[in-house]
Parts: structure tokens; C-alpha cells; sequence
């Protein structure tokens, strides 16, 4: 009697293979797509970010210039109305700084140069109030004095060159 062994199909082996080949190589590739999508989602959130952070140091240099034009509207007209500008641009910047200051609050660079540009802006600030009072005094000589001492002028260089360094961060 003669024992006969059932036939394998060499072609099996092969194909389960492939099979598990293929079932790898489809598992690789979902993989890295959920990789992809959620490194994209986390590029698009730091892009989120730095256009808000742009955005408050654009608003941040806007509100010290309108403070800048009331107050250069009063000293030329001598019309009280321009002071409001002054003192929206003034109150503006406070809260500015404010959400800036939390805005860049992982960004060690970003807070040393706003902490750069603070003093230089409180100086700019001073030297526009200081305006106001000589021409509200009646003192034009001496206000004329201080704003052709071009002490604002280079106080606003300093800010907008520091401005520029934060904004190309």
C-alpha cells in the first residue's frame, strides 16, 4: 500500500506572500498619512500664530502712530479734538501690549526684542505728553524746542528698527 501525500500548490506560499506584502505596504502608507495630516495640521498652526503675532505688532506700531498724529494734529492746531486720537493711540497700546506680551510668550527672542522696544516706546510716549503740556501751557518756544530736538524722531526709529527685527522673526 502506498501512502500518496496530498499535492501543495507551489503557488501559494507565493501568493500568501504577497498577500501579507501588500497588507504591510498598505498599513506603512496609512500610517504616514496620518503622520503627514498631522504634522500639516501642526505647520498650519504655527502659521495661525505667526500671522496673529504679525498682526498685534502691526497694531501694536499703528496705535503708537495714531498717539503720534493726535498729538501732531494738536500741536499744529491747537484743536483739543486731536487729542482723542492721542489718547486712543495711548490707551491702545496698553492693551497691545498686553495680548502681545502673551502672544510671544514662547518665543524667548521675540520677548527680549519687545522688551527692547518697551523703554523706547515709554520714552516716545513721554516725549509726546510732554509736547501737549508745553502747547496746552502756552509755552511754544520751549515745545517747539523739544519737538525739533528730534528726541521723538529718533525714538520712533529706534522703535519701528525693533519693530522690523520682531515682524521678520
Amino acid at each position: 500500500m502506498s501512502i500518496t501525500l496530498p499535492v501543495i500548490n507551489a503557488r501559494i506560499p507565493i501568493q500568501l506572500g504577497l498577500l501579507i506584502a501588500g497588507f504591510v505596504v498598505l498599513v506603512t502608507m496609512s500610517l504616514s498619512s496620518l503622520w503627514l495630516v498631522h504634522e500639516a495640521d501642526r505647520a498650519s498652526e504655527e502659521v495661525a500664530h505667526t500671522l496673529e503675532v504679525n498682526a498685534a505688532i502691526v497694531t501694536y506700531q499703528g496705535a503708537l502712530r495714531r498717539a503720534e498724529s493726535g498729538q501732531r494734529g494738536f500741536l499744529l492746531t491747537g484743536d483739543p479734538a486731536y487729542l482723542n486720537d492721542y489718547e486712543i493711540g495711548r490707551r491702545r497700546l496698553g492693551e497691545i501690549q498686553a495680548e502681545l506680551e502673551q502672544l510671544i510668550s514662547d518665543n524667548p527672542q521675540q520677548v527680549g526684542k519687545l522688551r527692547m522696544v518697551l523703554p523706547a516706546v515709554q520714552h516716545k510716549l513721554d516725549e509726546l505728553q510732554q509736547a501737549i503740556i508745553l502747547k496746552q501751557a502756552g509755552r511754544e518756544t520751549e515745545m517747539q524746542g523739544l519737538v525739533r530736538s528730534n528726541t521723538g524722531l529718533d525714538a520712533m526709529n529706534q522703535i519701528l528698527a525693533q519693530i522690523l527685527a520682531m515682524l521678520s522673526d
